[in-house]
C-alpha cells in the first residue's frame, strides 16, 4: 500500500469528524436562531419566558459534540474506505442524533438549574441536526469520491488471463472476495493464448 493511499485512509474519517462537529455545532446555533431572534418562528411560538443568553447553548454544544462523535463513532460512521451512498447513512444519522439528542436531554435535567433550556430549541436541533450532517456528509462522499476517480487512495490490481477465464473470475471476485470497503482501480487485460 502506497505511503499517499495511507495518508487519504486517515485523512478522510479526520475530515468526517470534523464536518459532523461543525454540522453539530451549527445545528445548536441555527437552532437558536430560529426559535429565539428569527420573527416569523416567534410569531407562531411566542418567547413567554424571555430569551436566554446564546453563550449557554455555545457552552453546551461544545459539551455535547464529543459525546455526539462517540455515539457516531459506536455505529462506524467513521469507518475507513465506506463504500455507502448518503441515503445508506440517512438513517443512521437518524438514530446517532437521536441517541445523542437522549444523552443531551439527560444532561440538560442534571444541570437543570444552571442551564435555561428551551423544549423547542431540542426539537429544532435535532432536526436541523439531522439535515446538517447529512448534508455535510453528502459534500464529504463527493470529495472522497472525486479523489477516487482521481486514482488518488485507490489499491490498484492488474488481472491477466483469457478473457473467458477473466469474466468467471470478475465475477466470482465481485460477488465474494473483494472487499466491498475499498476501492479498486482495476486493469482487465486479455491475452490470447497460442497452443504450438
Amino acid at each position: 500500500m502506497s505511503n499517499k493511499s495511507s495518508k487519504i485512509e486517515l485523512y478522510i474519517p479526520l475530515l468526517t469528524i470534523c464536518v459532523d462537529a461543525i454540522a453539530i455545532f451549527a445545528a445548536f446555533l441555527f437552532s437558536y436562531y430560529i426559535r429565539f431572534d428569527f420573527a416569523p418562528f416567534a410569531k407562531l411560538f411566542p418567547v413567554t419566558k424571555g430569551v436566554p443568553e446564546p453563550v449557554g447553548y455555545i457552552e453546551f454544544a461544545l459539551i455535547i459534540i464529543p459525546i455526539w462523535l462517540l455515539v457516531f463513532h459506536s455505529r462506524k460512521m467513521y469507518r475507513i474506505r465506506r463504500n455507502v451512498f448518503v441515503l445508506d447513512e440517512l438513517f443512521v444519522i437518524i438514530k446517532c442524533v437521536t441517541i445523542g439528542m437522549l444523552f443531551a436531554m439527560g444532561l440538560v435535567f442534571l444541570l437543570k438549574g444552571d442551564f435555561p433550556y428551551s423544549r423547542l430549541v431540542f426539537a429544532l436541533i435535532w432536526i436541523n441536526s439531522i439535515i446538517l450532517i447529512t448534508i455535510g456528509r453528502y459534500f464529504t462522499l463527493k470529495f472522497e469520491k472525486n479523489l477516487y476517480n482521481k486514482g488518488v487512495g485507490l489499491n490498484k490490481a492488474a488481472i491477466l488471463g483469457t478473457m473467458k477465464w477473466l469474466r468467471i473470475s470478475m465475477r466470482d471476485s465481485l460477488k465474494t472476495s473483494l472487499p466491498v470497503t475499498m476501492s479498486w482501480d482495476i486493469s482487465i487485460m486479455s491475452i490470447r493464448w497460442r497452443i504450438l
